[in-house]
């Protein structure tokens, strides 16, 4: 009860020194109409301005009223000014913990069915300048070799696997757990005719959500635990996609001259066993962030990729990149 004694007692102090204020003020306002009042001679001029002095002490009576009130509610639970900012980056914080959460089970299920992968795109970028995820960073990465494809298909197509989701027929998610590895068995379409389904198993035109992706080859989805909504995915890119100028039936496969490849393609395009090729040569295990996973052995391999993907400031952290910013994207 003391404590509680204190509180009232700060805030009782705080209403005297409001009052105090308020007369001070009217005071003040009282002396000027008075001035006012005696240099006006007529009756009407009188009237006015004193009904005007008269208005003027309500309104600021209710002004401060006002502000005393709101001081009180701000000051017994304040707010900092940082709290948006706070919130925004607790969220981004979950997002991040969720996809190396997805990343540490994709881990797992490629060693048990010798999937060959690495990381790619943003996620080398940020393994190779922090050995994280870049702190706006929204998703994960990943390539696969051509040949690792019939092995998802054949999980993907077996009821005992329920972790692995055909992509284009599913019931709506997530039906059980809390991820699902999302697969395209129609992957030797070319991404830009693929029907989009989304996380209810409807079609649908546009991405909706993260379920109605078109690209990549799968994507792995997690999902928030209490209003089931998708919380963070890691997508899946096919190695091996022979490159392009980017125009006609091409233009969808976002090729980039710079580098010589194309983020997408149909994977009877794909070229076999390319992912080791494409990637300098070996790969090792490394932690990104803390979880273990697969990354291009040479870091000096690493660093002329990135350049030629990103441009020779790919270093320095952009929060406003976008995939039009690329260098390497322009016609050359």
């Amino acid at each position: 009860m003391r404590w509680l004694r204190s509180e009232f007692r700060s805030e009782i102090e705080e209403i005297e020194e409001i009052d105090a204020l308020i007369e001070v003020i009217h005071h003040a306002i009282a002396t000027q109409c008075d001035r006012i009042l005696v240099k006006k001679s007529h009756m009407t001029h009188q009237i006015n301005y004193a009904n005007q002095c008269s208005t003027k002490r309500t309104t600021t009576t209710l002004v401060l009223f006002l502000f005393l009130v709101l001081g009180v509610l701000f000051n017994s639970n304040p707010v900092p000014s940082n709290t948006l900012t706070t919130d925004k980056d607790a969220t981004q914080s979950r997002k991040h913990k969720s996809l190396l959460s997805l990343l540490q089970t994709f881990h797992r299920q490629a060693d048990v069915h010798r999937i060959p992968y690495r990381i790619e795109f943003g996620s080398l970028l940020g393994y190779v300048r922090a050995g994280r995820i870049t702190k706006h960073d929204n998703d994960i990465d990943l390539l696969i070799d051509k040949s690792s494809l019939g092995v998802l298909d054949r999980l993907t197509n077996d009821p005992r696997e329920p972790w692995y989701v055909d992509q284009r027929h599913h019931r709506p998610l997530p039906s059980s757990g809390a991820s699902v590895f999302l697969h395209r068995t129609n992957h030797r379409e070319d991404f830009s005719t693929v029907v989009r389904v989304d996380c209810n198993g409807n079609t649908t035109k546009n991405m909706r959500d993260a379920c109605s992706f078109s690209g990549p080859v799968s994507r792995l989805v997690s999902f928030n635990a209490s209003s089931h909504k998708p919380m963070a995915y890691i997508d899946v890119y096919v190695s091996g996609c022979p490159f392009h100028r980017p125009f006609g039936q091409y233009k969808s496969w976002h090729c980039r001259t710079a580098t010589k490849s194309c983020s997408f393609c149909p994977s009877g395009e794909a070229l076999n066993n390319s992912l080791v090729e494409r990637s300098g040569g070996t790969l090792e295990r490394c932690r990104f962030d803390g979880v273990e996973t697969w990354c291009p052995s040479s870091r000096s391999w690493s660093i002329d990729y990135l350049s030629r993907l990103y441009g020779p400031s790919w270093q320095t952290v952009r929060k406003d990149w976008k995939y039009s910013d690329r260098p390497s994207k322009r016609r050359i």
